[in-house]
């Protein structure tokens, strides 16, 4: 199994702190690992080899990074520069890495990290389309899910908050038996509305059109948070310690 992690953006919310210094590499665990250590030692010590990185902003920071932290294991690394990183969001950096996963993949954003156990219950769900979910009251800037009688129906940063039961925390499982389907909505999404979307959309829209069934698992009792702002840095500090 392959971990595709996107690491592309500037994250340009948390202000001079990434002025220089690529989100995913800022310190978190008391200043011993970074946000993307972190998730890369968790993943590794699950069992993942295998790591793909979708890069952009400072790229060879990253890739000078997971050089080094990857060069006393037996680890494959992979990594894919979108040069395109500043005119599209998320979907674009994960069209980018479609060709080169062959097999069943885990999906993270660099700036989301999640306590080991998280990957462990997506794994345990033997289905295409496996999404963590928080099941919490929701802002409005989160990625919100809503269900009919426990079937994962809609997600979107737009369901109302009154409909939304929780939120999508941002890591997930997929199937190799995917990948058709997200190259064929990418491309016509792109087409349809441009570069600037969300992977979410395509998982929308396919729930819309009763083209594919999404399962979840529940990680509302474990550690995950996704790094947008200065708050959300110092939560991050204060989770993983």
């Amino acid at each position: 199994m392959k971990a595709l992690f996107l690491a592309a953006g500037k994250g340009s919310r948390l202000g001079s702190l990434t002025d220089d210094t690529p989100k995913s590499l800022l310190p978190i665990c008391n200043g011993t690992q970074t946000l993307l250590s972190y998730n890369l030692n968790n993943l590794y010590d699950f069992g993942v080899t295998d790591f793909l990185l979708i890069t952009g902003f400072m790229h060879q920071k990253i890739e000078e990074y997971v050089n080094l932290w990857s060069s006393n294991k037996n680890v494959t690394i992979q990594f894919i520069y979108n040069p395109f990183w500043q005119q599209c969001n998320v979907l674009g950096s994960f069209y980018c890495a479609l060709n080169m996963i062959d097999d069943d993949f885990l999906y993270l954003h660099a700036d989301t990290v999640v306590e080991q156990d998280v990957w462990r219950r997506l794994n345990d769900v033997a289905k295409d389309y496996v999404l963590a979910v928080d099941l919490k009251k929701c802002g409005e800037e989160e990625m919100k899910v809503s269900f009919d009688r426990g079937r994962l129906i809609d997600i979107s940063k737009t369901i109302p908050l009154n409909d939304a039961a929780g939120e999508f925390v941002g890591v997930a499982k997929f199937s190799k038996n995917t990948l058709s389907f997200f190259y064929e909505m990418a491309i016509r999404l792109f087409e349809e509305k441009g570069l600037f979307l969300y992977m979410e959309e395509t998982l929308m829209t396919g729930l819309k059109e009763n083209r594919i069934n999404v399962d979840w698992v529940d990680v509302s009792d474990l550690a995950t948070i996704e790094v947008d702002f200065i708050e959300d840095l110092d939560k991050a500090k204060d989770i993983f310690r």
